[in-house]
């Protein structure tokens, strides 16, 4: 579906609800000579003795299973609780 552009009745000049009016793209596009910063230096250094690349998600998975684990252990101990004060 198209959209009118050139209709002054569909896409009116004055603000709505209060806000300007945004012109232009959501992302705006780098001047010629203006360069994005992308980051990609991180990628080129080499981790340092006994590190790894990936520590984040290393760690991330390892809180994970920690987690689990107690969360395991805990529901065991709920359930050996309940068992003992029910039956006992």
């Amino acid at each position: 579906m198209g959209v009118a552009t050139n209709d002054p009745t569909y896409l009116p000049d004055t603000p709505l609800s209060g806000e300007g009016v945004r012109r232009g793209p959501a992302h705006p596009v780098p001047e010629p000579g203006e360069r994005r910063s992308l980051h990609y230096d991180r990628y080129l250094e080499r981790p340092k003795p006994g590190k790894s690349i990936f520590t984040r998600r290393e760690q991330a998975q390892r809180k994970r299973t920690r987690a689990l684990v107690l969360l395991a252990v805990l529901i065991v101990a709920i359930v050996l609780l309940v068992w003992f004060l029910v039956l006992g």
